[in-house]
């Protein structure tokens, strides 16, 4: 194998997780078992799952003023909905949750025209464009989906929506590359994160490894917060790093640790090594 070969599935899971965590489950191992069944009991990883995807679905305070209901948690509750369901699928071998799954991804391919808001929409696409990614890769080859198309045209999403909306020339690409044209730390940890998260797993969905790239080198070497040599903005004795936001309070800094181990090794592809270049900064 090359070092880019990518090895599906990936993103958030690799082919040996998820034997391990079904051959767990048959042993009726713990926590394997009761981590399940709080999967199973919850309502978004039903079968039954109703997607309500919007055309234009918004984040940030230009909703209000385009008319447009601030409507994007609607899509993160069915993008994770998406990906639970794939996860039961995968750990049970019961095809209802990789349609529901399924269905539930078609839906958004068949409604949404474009992503929208302030700049805000940029965190709507690196969260929900991650979170879309990791769902699919659990799905890719679930012969009904591949052989209806709808896999490819998932693809097409991930790249046409979130990567780059070839509409207004913006998405996560244009993002890292030119940060809405500010100074490259006006953005915080999160929004870089969340960027090359995305970036790097919709690379594995489908089969870019150019893109994939793209966030490889930026995390490495990038000029943006959330390049390895900028990440840690005050160092306490004993090498304990403190990034952007940590003591805000307990919601925002959990995310933000996520992405990061996100970015920095993403299953798919064999680990590579952060090489911290240098450092810089710029007044708000």
């Amino acid at each position: 194998m090359s070092r880019f070969d990518f090895v599906h599935p990936g993103v958030f899971s690799t082919q040996g997780d998820l034997q391990r965590m079904r051959a767990k489950k048959t042993a009726g191992a713990e926590p394997w078992v009761s981590g399940f069944n709080a999967l199973a009991g919850n309502v978004h990883s039903s079968a039954g799952w109703v997607a309500h995807p919007h055309p234009t679905p918004c984040r940030g305070g230009g909703c209000a003023s385009a008319g447009l209901p601030e409507d994007y948690m609607t899509m993160a509750e069915d993008a994770a909905a998406a990906y639970q369901a794939a996860l039961r699928y995968q750990l049970t071998g019961d095809s209802s949750f990789a349609d529901a799954a399924v269905r539930n991804m078609d839906g958004y391919v068949a409604t949404v025209q474009y992503l929208t808001g302030d700049s805000n929409v940029l965190l709507m696409q690196g969260a929900q464009g991650f979170q879309w990614a990791a769902a699919a890769e659990l799905v890719r080859d679930y012969q009904p989906w591949v052989n209806s198309g709808g896999f490819a045209r998932f693809q097409e999403f991930l790249l046409n929506k979130f990567y780059n909306d070839p509409r207004i020339n913006n998405g996560l690409h244009r993002f890292l590359q030119a940060h809405n044209g500010t100074c490259s730390s006006h953005y915080w940890l999160n929004w870089d994160l969340f960027a090359m998260s995305a970036v790097a797993a919709i690379g594995v969905v489908t089969d870019r490894r150019d893109i994939y790239e793209e966030a490889r080198a930026y995390y490495q070497t990038g000029v943006g917060n959330g390049a390895a040599a900028h990440a840690l903005w005050f160092m306490h004795p004993g090498y304990l790093g403190q990034h952007q936001e940590m003591g805000r309070d307990i919601g925002t800094p959990r995310p933000t640790r996520s992405c990061w181990a996100s970015s920095s090794r993403s299953p798919g592809t064999r680990a590579t090594t952060s090489t911290p270049s240098r450092t810089t900064r710029c007044s708000r």
